[in-house]
């Protein structure tokens, strides 16, 4: 019983790693654009 209860913490574990790593990544995608304009200009 204790391997279950075990297992499923490293599943949930797991499970809300992803869904912060792919929360990060959409929110990066989200404000590239504005990130690159305010960080790298377009006159040279």
């Amino acid at each position: 019983m204790a391997e279950r209860k075990n297992a499923r913490g490293v599943i949930a574990a797991g499970a809300i790693g992803n869904v912060l790593e792919w929360y990060d990544f959409a929110i990066y995608g989200y404000f590239a654009a504005a990130i690159g304009r305010a960080f790298f200009p377009s006159q040279d």
